[in-house]
């Protein structure tokens, strides 16, 4: 669905632009007025088509799914980091056998990442 209005929308915007720049070049050449109707009329047949083949509803619906897939999407990316930093062996090196650098830059990482999911979670439930 979200498909069909990304095409139904640059369908408008193809059609804007290219009869726009092409009024433009027309002034200077001097096309005729009724070319510019012929315009209007076919972006007026374009509007009352639309809405017959996308519900009002459906692109509402398809709207309201979009901050809940992305947070999940956020989620599922920390959540696999997380559970790799859990799978990953530990290094050999430093003291006790523990490489502190790569400790540091992994907390700070998920640090990051845990800033990140919240400013998203209250700019979606300020929103």
């Amino acid at each position: 669905m979200e498909t069909l209005i990304a095409g139904a929308a640059a369908v408008l915007v193809g059609i804007f632009s290219g009869r726009v720049i092409t009024l433009k070049q027309g002034e200077k050449k001097g096309v005729a007025f009724h070319e510019h109707n012929e315009l209007l009329q076919r972006v007026s047949d374009i509007e009352q088509v639309i809405p017959a083949l996308i519900p009002r509803a459906e692109v509402q619906d398809a709207i309201n799914k979009v901050p809940p897939l992305v947070m999940d999407a956020v989620r599922t990316e920390i959540n696999s980091i997380g559970l790799s930093m859990n799978q990953r062996p530990a290094p050999s090196l430093g003291v006790g056998g523990v490489d502190l650098a790569q400790v540091k830059a992994d907390t700070e990482k998920m640090k990051q990442l845990n800033e990140m999911l919240k400013n998203f979670e209250q700019s979606q439930g300020n929103g």
